[in-house]
């Protein structure tokens, strides 16, 4: 059953699902890293040894066929649903309470970021089932076979405790469900009975001791991790208690609103928050003397400390201040997980409060309840898959987005990598693309928070061959840094120079529009010596040469400066200097006053390059031309464009492209 019903809402993630953000991160360590090393490489602050080794055998076997990523995606949200079932029937919760859970749990559309991608997370999501399957365990063996327990939560806890180091949260988990599993069966003198359970807590103890060894030296290893240095700032003891509170209401009210961030929009966030607390507590009042046993009385106890305590752990290694911010699904799906179990526990409770008349209304208006929120999750994951705004993050807009993202590594698949694998069976040198750059083209491609990645970041998927490929920039860039070369016209294979040449798609990418990285310095006397004479103008309205030899331009917009130098290469004049003063400009909202195109005989199409505001226009802003790719490749130019963008009066004050030195 669970299968069935998982895989009705997630059917499409066995299509559609495709890798995400730190993914590719995972799929470069892999290629790049000795097999000791790789158990100590960190995503943010993440160490991963056990994850790390899992993840390299999968690579190993299946390589980057997304299909079995994304089988294993599918699975792992059964097993969670699985194991949760488990634990409820174990517990004592009827079989009605258990489809109360399985329900609510599989209808959440907010788990469209763990199944439909970013594989990443799947190694969280396997630690929530860890727990589940603890808490069974501790439930099923802990007093008719002993040992058969410690084995399994000895097993169990060592797996969560070496996955990741976030997963010491499940240890904590165990210790909660043995405490309140030996006090639930205890009729007096508890704290001697938990004595008596000292191999129960050393079964505990023992892997959380080792990865702890593990973990120390980790984060005291040469050039190692930081613990928590990706945490960011404090924000005080109010600040947590705030961020814990809106972390839990969040998760109580995505139930039958699957955005409940966007309530901030219309003014009803805080009162939403505070209906969801008082009602969940006044449920769990309610319900909690009528529990049919002890024993399920302290596993609902257990439950609430422990979702408690995960959302503390999310508060303490990611601060935000305030509330209305929105909380990822990865880090919501915890606590939401852990309210479905305690929701399905109080079900039972509310159940043996009703009178036996009314028992069948009451099963009656649950399930009505239960199917209320499944459609308002559903209607979600429909809008979200439509494009509406708001619904990003449901199952329906993730599987929207990795198929805008596919479509977007298929086009560069096809038009760079497929035609350079077919011809050659060597070593490669390529030009890498600018992650800014391709995120203007490709939005698809951007992450979630903002991150645009260069195209060597995502090579593992986009080529069998990716050993085969090094990559060369003008510049620096961000990892995984390129190789940098400042002729790159002369370093790069014959076959990529063949390919820009014969491919029309290929020498538009190489030719996106870029958004100028550039440096401004004070002028000099030497650059006053160097003001512009003639300038060759192109649809200029009116001109004057001052006798500061400054120039004043009024542009309508479609006005351009050619720029003409004889014989010029691009390894002798690549360094342009200027100080234009843009016209002001009622609105500040675009700060694109002047664009930049050039042409030779490789690019022809001229495209046009941003080039950001100077803050101080008296000072010189100083471009490095071969930070596009199009200029670096060209071995000559035929003449730059500097494009008047506004209408109004341009005062131009330097200009001009020095015969400079390749460092």
């Amino acid at each position: 059953m669970c299968s069935a019903l998982v895989l009705a809402f997630d059917w499409p993630a066995l299509v559609w699902g495709y890798f995400e953000s730190d993914d590719f991160n995972l799929l470069i360590d892999n290629r790049t890293l000795a097999f000791p090393e790789v158990m100590y490489a960190t995503m943010n602050d993440h160490v991963y040894p056990l994850g790390r080794i899992l993840i390299r055998i999968f690579h190993w076997i299946f390589g980057t066929h997304v299909v079995a990523y994304n089988v294993l995606a599918v699975g792992m949200l059964i097993s969670l649903v699985w194991a949760g079932c488990l634990y409820l029937r174990q517990a004592g919760v009827s079989r009605v309470g258990t489809l109360v859970f399985t329900f609510l749990l599989v209808g959440w559309t907010l788990w469209g970021e763990l199944t439909s991608g970013e594989y990443i997370l799947l190694m969280h999501e396997s630690l929530m089932t860890a727990a589940l399957l603890i808490g069974w365990t501790t439930l099923r063996f802990r007093a008719p076979h002993a040992w058969l327990y410690c084995v399994l939560t000895s097993l169990l806890v060592g797996y969560a405790c070496f996955i990741n180091i976030s997963g010491f949260w499940v240890a904590c988990a165990a210790i909660v469900f043995l405490t309140c599993d030996i006090a639930g069966n205890s009729v007096s003198n508890r704290v001697r009975r938990l004595g008596q359970h000292w191999r129960h807590y050393l079964a505990i103890g023992a892997p959380m001791v080792a990865a702890m060894a593990f973990y120390y030296h980790a984060y005291h290893h040469p050039n190692g991790p930081q613990f928590l240095s990706a945490a960011g700032p404090q924000r005080g003891l109010m600040g947590l208690i705030l961020q814990w509170f809106y972390t839990v209401t969040t998760s109580l009210i995505s139930i039958p609103i699957a955005i409940p961030h966007h309530l901030v929009d219309f003014g009803l966030l805080e009162f939403a928050m505070i209906c969801s607390a008082g009602m969940f507590v006044a449920m769990i009042l309610w319900t909690w003397p009528a529990l049919p046993s002890r024993s399920l009385q302290f596993q609902i106890i257990s439950v609430l400390m422990i979702m408690s305590g995960v959302v503390l752990m999310v508060c303490l290694g990611r601060p935000v201040p305030g509330i209305g911010h929105v909380i990822p699904p990865k880090y919501l799906f915890m606590p939401y997980t852990w309210t479905c179990i305690a929701i399905a526990i109080a079900f039972d409770g509310g159940w043996q409060r009703v009178p036996e008349k009314g028992r069948l209304i009451y099963i009656k208006l649950c399930l009505l309840c239960v199917m209320i929120a499944l459609g308002s999750h559903s209607a979600a994951s429909v809008l979200g898959s439509w494009g509406m705004p708001f619904f990003e993050t449901t199952r329906g807009g993730e599987i929207r987005e990795h198929q805008l993202e596919f479509a977007a590594m298929q086009e560069l698949k096809e038009t760079i990598f497929v035609p350079l694998d077919e011809s050659s069976t060597g070593m490669l040198r390529i030009v890498d693309i600018n992650g800014n750059t391709l995120a203007r083209e490709y939005p698809a491609l951007r992450f979630p928070w903002g991150y645009e990645p260069q195209l060597s970041y995502m090579v593992d998927v986009l080529t069998d061959k990716p050993r085969r490929y090094q990559f060369l920039y003008a510049t620096e860039l961000v990892f995984p840094s390129p190789t940098v070369s400042r002729n790159l016209y002369k370093d790069v294979s014959p076959e990529f120079l063949n390919l820009i040449k014969t491919s029309g798609e290929a020498n538009r990418l190489y030719s996106l529009p870029a958004r100028l990285d550039t440096q401004t310095r004070p002028p000099t006397p030497q650059d006053v010596e160097n003001r512009p004479h003639p300038l060759t103008l192109v649809d200029a309205v009116e001109s004057e040469h001052q006798d500061t030899g400054e120039w004043l331009i009024r542009s309508d917009g479609r006005t351009k400066i050619v720029l003409q130098y004889p014989d010029w290469k691009s390894a002798e004049r690549f360094q342009l200097q200027m100080a234009i003063a843009p016209p002001k400009q009622a609105d500040d909202t675009e700060n694109i006053a002047l664009t930049l195109s050039f042409r030779s005989s490789l690019f022809t199409s001229e495209t046009k390059h941003d080039v950001p505001a100077s803050d101080d226009a008296r000072l010189i802003q100083t471009i490095d031309l071969l930070q596009l790719p199009s200029f670096s490749l060209s071995e000559n130019i035929e003449f730059l464009a500097i494009h008047l963008q506004h209408s109004g009066v341009y005062r131009v004050e330097q200009l001009f492209v020095p015969i400079g030195e390749l460092q």
